[in-house]
């Protein structure tokens, strides 16, 4: 019991650690850099823009993880220990369970037992060959980042085919994301597109918003902004505040469907309580009377609660100073109240000016 305890600690620090490997496939000044290339720019700057925010997210997803393992290990301090001999002497019979989980003791290390990466890695490396699909996954981590062996992306990615394959939900995304990129194996949009679909529909959020990506800026041979819009909007109902963002643009812009502002706005307002973006649209949409009435009061609210992307955006900024300069006292009182309010219900961070 004290060893299946342990492990799952493990298990939580490598399904963790997967995501946070990503990170490190690119340069850190450009990890998302792939990812730009298929921004659409909804407004000048959106490009940088989108970057930021991807970053800013990754490291929101990196400390929620460090979190996690940080807990399963302290639920271990009371002072549980692994019977290193007994596991070692399983796994020295063939029993591939015991392989894979003695390869997550020197893999994380745990007490007494010092890490080992390389020790880790020969243990996956014998469980993988038995078939063990955990092992498969964990053996082509180590080969894809060179943890334990030598650095090989192409082996890497044969053994996270041959636990896609058996549906390992990560493995399945890795697949996508290297086709995608084109590590290990030659760039392939559709290939991507097949890997993440199967993913996304593992339940897999991540990968229905890769989905929407690839059909509304990958290849000429995935494209396709009608079923774009639909995967950003599966994406959305799954609570991710961009892809509804997205949903808004397509609207807006008419992209794969009808012009319809009307429904872009209604996006928008979904998305404005995590979407900062949102928000700066909807400044922009009811200081312009664009598809609503016109309402100083709502648009100055917006800007607000929007200020780090509205300060880079010139009509914004324009707007924002017409408004400061023509706001009544009494327009004023209502505005900051209805500011207050909506920052305090949506638990809205501001940056800093």
């Amino acid at each position: 019991m004290k060893l299946q305890s342990h492990l799952v600690s493990m298990s939580i620090y490598w399904s963790c650690n997967q995501h946070v490997g990503q990170a490190s496939r690119l340069p850190s000044n450009g990890v998302f850099s792939q990812a730009s290339d298929l921004e659409p720019t909804p407004r000048k700057a959106g490009r940088q823009r989108y970057n930021l925010i991807s970053r800013n997210r990754l490291c929101g997803l990196m400390l929620s993880m460090a979190l996690a393992v940080a807990t399963a290990t302290s639920a271990l301090a009371a002072g549980d220990k692994i019977d290193l001999e007994a596991l070692t002497k399983k796994a020295q019979e063939g029993d591939r369970q015991a392989q894979y989980d003695l390869g997550m003791v020197y893999y994380s290390g745990k007490d007494e037992i010092p890490r080992n990466v390389v020790l880790g890695a020969e243990w996956f490396l014998k469980s993988a060959k038995q078939e063990h699909t955990e092992a498969q996954f964990a053996i082509g981590r180590c080969c894809f980042y060179g943890r334990g062996v030598p650095r090989d992306r192409v082996v890497g990615v044969e053994w996270y085919h041959q636990a896609a394959m058996k549906d390992h939900i990560q493995a399945t995304y890795e697949l996508g994301d290297c086709y995608f990129i084109g590590e290990g194996v030659k760039r392939d949009h559709a290939e991507s597109l097949k890997w993440f679909s199967k993913a996304a529909a593992q339940g897999e959020k991540g990968a229905q918003f890769r989905v929407a990506r690839l059909f509304e800026d990958g290849d000429p041979s995935v494209r396709n902004p009608l079923q774009a819009l639909e995967a950003y909007k599966k994406s959305a109902s799954g609570g991710d505040a961009f892809a509804e963002f997205l949903v808004g643009t397509f609207y807006e812009q008419g992209k794969g469907v009808p012009q319809d502002i009307a429904r872009a706005i209604q996006s928008y307002k979904i998305a404005a309580p995590k979407s900062e973006d949102a928000r700066a649209k909807l400044a922009y949409f009811y200081g312009q009377g664009k598809g609503v009435e016109a309402d100083p009061v709502e648009a100055y609210k917006w800007l607000e609660t929007a200020k780090s992307s509205a300060s880079g955006d010139l009509v914004l900024s324009k707007l924002k100073a017409e408004l400061e300069a023509t706001l009544t006292p009494e327009q004023r009182k209502v505005a900051a109240a209805k500011i207050e309010a909506y920052i305090k219900q949506h638990n809205i961070q501001q940056d800093e000016e």
